[in-house]
């Protein structure tokens, strides 16, 4: 176990220890406080900070690590990060921005009241002319190696900083494999332009970039594009780069739902080796043809496939073009829950089926059953409550306490007029606008307010700040008279 730093002077006499070990022990205990007190990470920081330029080779890693799980309060040292990520080495970082290469932070070396040589034994490591082959983007054999790149460049994707971008395209572009992309990045506005940029410039890029977009695409990213990070404007880069890597434009069409006809073979094959139902609707609205769709929705009822774990909804637009599936799907429609998960999951998806239809009457005793059964079927069986209406309010309350479900059961309700519940707002917010419920607004104040410490610092701010931002748009409703009161307490 790593000590505990228990009080700010304990610390500071840590970090100034003679010995390498003990102050790198620090750093990774500071950076545990961090994780424990979130309010920490504002002032130490700056502390931390100071450590990437100590004379150890190991400590000033130590330092990045700490850093680099530090969220938001690491913003002042993007510089470090952009350069280490793209190769560099700490030395050689620090001294350049020393130089004035870039606005950063003003460093002093930890332990240098004690005199503290390089334990390391690598004479350049205050100055060295190693930096010189770093700052080139070739990091020095044993030195600065490809963690330090890999934590950097998470850092930077975490931030929203499109440096990645650049690192990412480069590392492409000079033959060598680029610091490990993580699936946390996060979009912003100057990130997709950096995207769109490098796409048109090199659309031989695509490969590396199209799947981010295809990523963005999702739910989870529904306020950043609602925010101006609208993804749909890089199809043109994507469209252009097509023959680079079709199957991977394609994908990332298909999310951002563009329908594409020249990527139609990628999308049959996409059909054929993935099961994609979203594809499969695809090919239907270009071509009129829904026999893709129907030959996967019957192997999902008849559970030779299984069921896909989220978007369902996609067969909405079907419409009609499901009557052919519609004896299938009520053989289903049993009043009971099934025995398994799988066919729990099929009954779900019958019902979503004669529910489009148009006879939502015929699956409430099938689908409160499901959700009396919980687990995963009974998060998609409430989905289908809040998307119908279904009067299931007491089976969907049930759900609130339950981890499967909650969020999805909180959505529903909250979509019959029902108060706005505390599960919905983490993971859900783009339902609460969709809602515009003045009821909300209390809530997400709160919500703002408090740290989660079942997230990561990264999440937990992200979490926060689209809170924030999510408040300030629902005001604006306000101040126009457009919010919804909702339920009164």
């Amino acid at each position: 176990m790593l000590p505990a730093v228990t009080s700010w002077n304990r610390l500071l006499k840590r970090l100034d220890s003679p010995k390498a070990a003990t102050r790198a022990a620090a750093l990774r205990a500071a950076g545990e406080r961090c994780d424990s007190d979130r309010s920490a990470a504002v002032w130490l920081a700056p502390l931390i900070g100071d450590a990437l330029d100590d004379g150890d080779r190991g400590v000033r890693e130590a330092a990045l690590e700490a850093l680099t799980n530090l969220g938001e309060a690491s913003r002042q040292f993007t510089p470090v990060f952009r350069r280490v990520a793209g190769g560099a080495e700490l030395g050689a970082v620090l001294r350049r921005v020393g130089e004035g290469a870039e606005a950063g932070p003003v460093v002093r070396r930890v332990g240098e009241g004690a005199a503290v040589e390089p334990e390391d034994g690598d004479p350049g490591a205050r100055v060295g002319s190693a930096g010189e082959d770093g700052a080139a983007g070739v990091a020095p054999a044993g030195f600065g190696g490809p963690s330090m790149a890999d934590r950097a460049m998470g850092a930077l994707q975490r931030l929203g900083d499109p440096a990645w971008v650049h690192v990412l395209c480069d590392a492409a572009a000079a033959g060598r494999e680029p610091p490990g992309i993580g699936v946390e990045a996060r979009l912003t506005p100057e990130v997709l332009a950096a995207v769109r940029g490098r796409l048109g410039a090199e659309p031989e890029r695509v490969g590396r970039l199209a799947w981010r977009l295809e990523r963005w695409a999702g739910e989870e990213w529904a306020l950043e594009r609602r925010w101006g990070a609208d993804v749909a404007s890089a199809v043109p880069e994507l469209i252009a780069a097509r023959r680079h890597d079709p199957e991977a434009v394609a994908a990332a069409l298909l999310a951002i739902g563009h329908d594409d006809p020249a990527g139609l073979p990628s999308l049959i094959e996409r059909v054929a080796r993935r099961y994609d139902l979203c594809a499969a609707v695809a090919i239907w609205r270009m071509t009129g043809d829904a026999q893709p769709a129907h030959e996967l929705l019957r192997a999902f009822l008849r559970r030779a496939r299984e069921v896909p774990r989220s978007g369902l909804d996609v067969i909405d637009r079907l419409g009609i073009a499901l009557v052919p599936l519609e004896a299938t799907a009520r053989e289903h429609l049993t009043g009971r829950a099934a025995a398994s998960v799988p066919e729990r999951n099929a009954q779900v998806l019958a019902a979503r089926i004669v529910a489009v239809l148009g006879d939502p009457a015929a699956i409430v005793d099938t689908l409160r059953a499901v959700l009396r059964a919980g687990e995963a079927p009974g998060k998609h069986a409430a989905l289908v409550a809040g998307d119908f209406r279904l009067d299931l309010r007491d089976e969907l309350r049930a759900l609130l306490t339950d981890l499967w479900c909650a969020a999805e059961a909180a959505g529903a309700l909250a979509r019959m007029g029902e108060p706005v519940e505390e599960a919905l707002v983490p993971d859900r917010l783009a339902v609460v606008l969709e809602l515009r419920r003045a009821d909300a607004i209390p809530l997400l104040e709160r919500l703002a307010g408090e740290h989660d410490a079942t997230r990561d610092i990264w999440d937990d701010e992200l979490r926060r700040s689209r809170i924030r931002a999510v408040v300030g748009e629902l005001r604006a409703y306000g101040e126009m008279g457009l919010l919804e009161k909702g339920a009164q307490g």
